[in-house]
């Protein structure tokens, strides 16, 4: 008797979120591409990641270069969102680790030697 039917909105926009100079919704065209959008967000920022750009389609998958290949003449669905991750930094902390502990072995090598030699 009080039962309700609920039926969501359908999306009217197109966000992009991460090193973009305007992350924003902006309003769906189905004539514009992923680059047009991108160009509404002013670009990419010096710290954006161009190569590992991805879209989350409405239906929650992710698609990315690695599937895709050319994500920029891609054409949206309403509802999508564009991401633009940041470069990071990769540090090679465990090649310096692994280098400090051949030098402090080559050091005790060679200390061992001079006390058993004098």
């Amino acid at each position: 008797d009080e039962d309700h039917i609920v039926i969501p909105e359908k999306p009217i926009q197109i966000q992009i979120i991460g090193s973009v100079y305007n992350q924003n919704a902006f309003v769906f065209n189905p004539r514009a591409k992923v680059s047009s959008y991108l160009r509404k967000a002013g670009g990419f920022t010096e710290n954006a990641n161009e190569r590992e750009i991805y879209i989350l389609k409405v239906d929650g998958t992710a698609i990315s270069r690695r599937v895709k290949g050319n994500l920029f003449s891609m054409r949206l669905d309403p509802g999508d969102t564009i991401v633009v991750p940041e470069k990071l930094d990769k540090t090679a902390w465990l090649r310096n680790i692994k280098d400090i502990t051949q030098i402090l072995y080559q050091v005790a090598v060679t200390a061992g030697v001079l006390i058993v030699a004098f």
